[in-house]
């Protein structure tokens, strides 16, 4: 468990999910340009999706931005 009151772990419910899987320093123009190509692709394919962009990050900030790890995903129906 974390010992820092500010961080909570939350469980949630399984879901399917559509991920783009992406390196860089995240910022507004990044993430809209991959979040604007996972939608283009969903939509192209018929998958339906059910959520807005969810953006996960896995890097501490100071990990070089080539090196990070983000993805953008999408909830989508089974």
């Amino acid at each position: 468990m974390p010992n820092d009151s500010r961080i909570r772990i939350v469980e949630r419910p399984e879901r399917l999910v559509a991920v783009t899987r992406f390196s860089g320093r995240m910022n507004d123009g990044l993430y809209e340009r991959k979040r604007s190509e996972l939608m283009t692709a969903l939509q192209r394919d018929g998958v339906e999706f059910r959520s807005g962009a969810m953006l996960a990050r896995y890097d501490a900030p100071m990990v070089p931005g080539f090196m990070r790890r983000n993805e953008i995903m999408f909830e989508v129906a089974e």
